[in-house]
């Protein structure tokens, strides 16, 4: 190396795919929000997931208008997501 190099280091983040099946709105209230969710999606972010997870895609999605991925519209905006339960 020498005086004035420039060094470049890219790195590309890659995730593991989800199924690409609709989120099912189950029930959608200012407090609570009941989905389900295709059986490949993790709830939160974790490991190699950070944006094909269940919170991140309906914090990204119910901003999008007429969003593919959420079978039905969201009572509210929601930005902030906190799971409770897993019902099987």
């Amino acid at each position: 190396l020498r005086d004035n190099d420039c060094i470049v280091h890219k790195c590309t983040q890659t995730e593991n795919p989800v199924l690409d099946d609709p989120i099912e709105v189950v029930c959608s209230t200012e407090e609570v929000l009941v989905v389900n969710k295709p059986c490949s999606m993790p709830i939160h972010p974790c490991g190699a997931y950070r944006f094909n997870a269940l919170t991140s895609i309906i914090e990204h999605e119910a901003t999008v208008a007429g969003s593919a991925r959420l079978q039905a519209p969201l009572e509210k905006d929601w930005d902030i997501l906190r799971p409770t339960h897993r019902l099987d």
